[in-house]
Parts: C-alpha cells; sequence; structure tokens
C-alpha cells in the first residue's frame, strides 16, 4: 500500500469518517432530477404564454403604433415572461448537469435538449388554448401581472399618448357620441364623427372597442380618430372574465 493511501486511511480512522449510505446519493440524485424536469416544465409554460402573447399583440401586427423603437420593444414583447423561461431553462440544465449521469452530457446538447423539449410542449400549450388559460388566471391573481408580464391592456390605457380601450355603455347615433367604460372602469365620452371604423366594429352596446384618437383637455372627453375591434383570440374572454 503506497504512503498516500496510508495517510488518508489514518485520517479517515483519526477523524472517524463514515462513509455516505447509497441510499442518500440516490435520493439526492432523484431530487436532483426532479428539479431538473419541474424547471422544464416551467419553461414550457413560459414558452407557450410567449407565444400565446406575441401572437395576440397590437404592436407586433402595427408598428406604427409605437412612438419610438424603446417603447415598441416594452410592449412588443414579454420581456419579463423572455427572462423569466431562460432562467427556468438554466436552472433545468444545472440541475440535470449535478445528477450522477449529468457529468457524461455535453453541457451544449443538454442545454439544446431542455430547449427543444420546452418550445415543444409551449407550441402544445399554445395550441390547446391552455397558454391562454395561463395566462388569464395569472392576470386575475398575481399582483401587477398586467404592469409586468403582460402590457396589452397597459398598452390601451394611456389616453394622454392617444390609446383607449373599453366597452360600450351607451351610444347616440344622432350626435355621434358613445360613452365608453375603460379597462379601468373609467367613464369617457367619445366623439366618433368622420371616424375610421376597422375591421368588425359594430358600435353596439357592451361591444369592446380600442381607440386611437386624442384626449380634449384633461376630461373624460375623448375624440376618436380611428375605432378598430378588440381583436385576438382571447381578448374579450379577457376582459369578461
Amino acid at each position: 500500500m503506497g504512503k498516500i493511501s496510508k495517510n488518508v486511511i489514518e485520517k479517515i480512522k483519526k477523524k472517524e469518517i463514515k462513509p455516505i449510505p447509497k441510499w442518500q446519493f440516490l435520493l439526492k440524485d432523484s431530487f436532483l432530477r426532479i428539479l431538473s424536469v419541474v424547471n422544464i416544465v416551467f419553461g414550457s409554460i413560459g414558452f407557450g404564454i410567449i407565444i400565446y402573447l406575441l401572437k395576440n399583440n397590437d404592436m407586433i401586427l402595427d408598428v406604427k403604433l409605437a412612438n419610438n423603437i424603446f417603447e415598441w420593444i416594452v410592449f412588443a414583447f414579454p420581456i419579463v415572461w423572455i427572462l423569466l423561461t431562460l432562467f427556468f431553462l438554466f436552472v433545468s440544465f444545472y440541475y440535470f448537469k449535478n445528477t450522477e449521469e449529468g457529468y457524461r452530457f455535453n453541457a451544449t446538447r443538454i442545454l439544446l435538449l431542455s430547449t427543444v423539449i420546452s418550445v415543444l410542449f409551449g407550441f402544445i400549450l399554445y395550441s390547446s388554448g391552455l397558454a391562454e388559460g395561463l395566462n388569464n388566471i395569472f392576470r386575475r391573481n398575481i399582483p401587477y401581472y398586467e404592469h409586468t408580464m403582460d402590457r396589452r391592456n397597459a398598452m390601451w390605457s394611456r389616453p394622454n399618448a392617444g390609446f383607449l380601450a373599453g366597452s360600450i355603455v351607451s351610444i347616440n347615433s344622432e350626435e355621434k357620441i358613445f360613452v365608453l367604460k375603460d379597462l379601468s372602469g373609467k367613464v369617457w365620452e367619445i366623439g366618433y364623427e368622420g371616424t375610421v371604423v376597422k375591421g368588425r366594429v359594430l358600435l353596439d352596446i357592451g361591444e369592446y372597442v380600442k381607440i386611437l384618437g386624442k384626449r380634449k383637455d384633461d376630461g373624460n372627453i375623448f375624440i376618436a380618430e380611428e375605432i378598430r375591434p378588440w381583436m385576438g383570440r382571447g381578448m374579450r374572454r379577457m376582459q369578461e372574465n
């Protein structure tokens, strides 16, 4: 037996070091694998919601709605969701890499595989409507969700910048005026004489619309230049929930 081996054995005896039971290694390995899978699931949810928000975003469809590139990025892309999803993928990679067999796999392949799985299941969540449902649940139950994660409502809640949305409460077709309850519950008087009405807008009571125009002074009068339908697969339901 070599000198080094003898020294090691002597230190083990002296410090009374005991071997760690195999079941502890197995438990730790299983726990790391579970954490890796859980983070892939979170990443899939993130990808699904990102796809849903991008597919139902006016700023993506109409770049002219933005005053500058910074505003376009802020309202067009769910930046927080993108960062969270990348975080989940990294954590999943980290946990799997620290499993008993993780060291055998190439780091790039592990990360690529985790990403592909998350994207695939993200598309499934989006196509099935589950991503939309989860987004609505988060919107109703997470404080400030609409100000950070899903900014579509925030985009159309800027009357001073010319953006307003809500449901029609009453209509005076003779004077070309209707009353609108915006997304925060505030009541507005909308003038729409000579206004461009796009899409499938019917101007019926209870209908949700989006309006481009100008606020008159600092009051609750808004002059509409263009009225659009409340488009997007889940947009009307989002307001009714």
